[in-house]
Formats: C-alpha cells, structure tokens, sequence
C-alpha cells in the first residue's frame, strides 16, 4: 500500500521521561509508516535518557523528508501530562496532541523543591485535538506497567494517516516475542479507549 496525496512533510514530537520506552515508540511508529509508503526520518533521542529524566525524540514523514527536526510539530504524543505541558508551544494549531492521563513528578517535585503543576491540559492547548489516554491505568490492568507506551502507540493509530499503517508487524519486529502477546493487548485497549473520540475530531 503507498501513501496518497501526501505531499507535505509531518512532525511527530514523542515527549515522556526515561524508563518509559520512548525509543521503542518510535522505531514502531516509523516503521509502520514506512509500512505504507511513507518517506521517514527519526530524530536521535534528545535530554536525559536515564530513568526519570526527560526524553524527547522526533519523526518526520511524507513523500520525501530531508530533516529529521522541525521547530513545530503536528503531532504530540505525551507519555506524561508535565512533559505535555512542557512541549506544548511546539504544537501547530489544529495539530494533535496524545498525552497519557499519568503524573510522575522529576526529582525536584519529590524533592519539595517545586510543585507539580496544577492545570488542566486543555488549557495549554487550545487550538489543538486532545485525545487522552489512560495508558498507565491499561498496562497496571494487564500487569505490566512497561506496556503503556504500546498502549499509546494504540490511541495514536485511531487518527489519520496512522490508522493505515501496519503496526502489527511493527509490534512484531520490534518487540521480542515473549513480550508480543501482552503488547499487542495494550495497542488494542489503547485504541479501544479513543476511537471514537479521534472519530468525532477528524
């Protein structure tokens, strides 16, 4: 299958902290694009890549891409709602922005030496469609906390053009095959719970 009328070049802005399996996310997300002819760049990691640390990473996409880094982006996928926040004067008006219902505060939070902030995400992204995911809530229920970020991979592929990729094979060559089973669940419930809002945004 190749990608149609697909001129122009997009942004993904993967946000989270470390241990949550950013750079997984983004090896399946580029390859499920390619997956339907799509030309695809993907930033190296970008902050502090060690546990609890704040990690970002970029892809670009289209029908050909010569950047992999863009100033503004289409579509943030926030594994976190700080790390949301954090990133959200990147977002293009009318882009998306996927965050994680999920709170996990940096050393200086834990450390009484800030406080965590006390918003609502709409109110960062008032131009944006928000879709929000219960990720962490879906992997505790499956019994791995680690799966969250295919459980995000799941609520991205409810918007276009994600909802024509092959993100099965993705998982699969990705994932080792122990893991496969538990994944695949996550990516399912994570689209389940959004579907229908992503519907109601298109």
């Amino acid at each position: 299958m190749k990608a149609k009328n697909e001129s122009s070049t997009r942004t993904i802005l993967i946000a989270g902290v470390g241990g949550q399996g950013i750079i997984l996310a983004g090896r399946v997300i580029s390859e499920a694009l390619v997956s339907v002819g799509f030309d695809v760049k993907m930033a190296e990691v970008h902050g502090m890549a060690q546990r609890g640390g704040s990690v970002t990473t970029q892809i670009r996409f289209g029908r050909r891409v010569y950047s992999p880094i863009s100033e503004t982006v289409d579509y943030l996928v926030a594994f976190e709602i700080m790390e949301a926040l954090r990133w959200a004067s990147h977002l293009r008006d009318g882009g998306w922005c996927i965050v994680n219902d999920c709170k996990m505060p940096p050393a200086q939070v834990l450390q009484g030496k800030a406080d965590y902030p006390d918003v609502a995400v709409q109110d960062f992204f008032p131009n944006a469609k928000i879709i929000t995911v219960c990720a962490t809530d879906i992997a505790r229920r499956l019994g791995n906390p680690r799966v969250a970020n295919t459980a995000m991979l799941g609520a991205l592929s409810a918007i276009k053009p994600f909802d024509q990729c092959n993100f099965a094979n993705a998982l699969a060559a990705n994932i080792k095959p122990r893991y496969l089973d538990i994944n695949r669940a996550a990516f399912d419930q994570g689209l389940a719970s959004v579907s229908v809002t992503a519907e109601r945004c298109t």
